[in-house]
């Protein structure tokens, strides 16, 4: 739409994320914005994340940072706080041979997740703008199948 304020060409709007980081006008510095996750009462990280800290967390999330990888389309930290603001929680260790088993096992026990974030400096509402009166947040998690193959013909799926 002409005028939106969070739109670009290629990108629907539902598929776009800022930051809203206070204490910053350009979005090319760290600003105030401060987070972290707490699963099952443990803290991650343990001290109190910025928006620089969940920009490295997006290049190990995958395993984009060698040189035969893809990439994760992130071209500066101010387009990242601009449209690509994505907080991850990484709970194994990406990249690992198959042989290294890593992450959160959360079977036979309930787990809580909560996620905090402060420092924010929300636009007013505008609809002209597409600026929304109220933020949302949705976390994705993704997990993996493994299959263990032991003696006399036993196979399990962990899932």
């Amino acid at each position: 739409m002409t005028g939106a304020q969070f739109s670009e060409l290629t990108t629907p709007n539902h598929f776009y994320f800022h930051s809203f980081s206070a204490g910053v006008a350009n979005k090319k510095k760290r600003g105030n914005l401060r987070y972290h996750w707490s699963v099952n009462n443990v803290r991650h990280p343990q001290y109190e994340a910025d928006t620089m800290n969940a920009a490295c967390d997006l290049s190990l999330l995958t395993d984009r940072t060698t040189m035969d990888k893809m990439g994760h389309s992130v071209t500066s930290f101010e387009h990242y706080q601009n449209g690509m603001f994505v907080i991850p929680l990484i709970l194994n260790l990406p990249g690992q041979s198959l042989n290294v088993r890593s992450g959160f096992n959360s079977r036979g026990t309930n787990t809580n997740m909560e996620f905090e974030v402060q420092g924010l400096a929300l636009p007013a509402a505008n609809a002209d703008t597409q600026v929304p009166a109220d933020l949302s947040t949705f976390v994705v998690a993704q997990t993996t199948a493994q299959i263990r193959i032991g003696g006399n013909r036993q196979i399990a799926v962990d899932h």
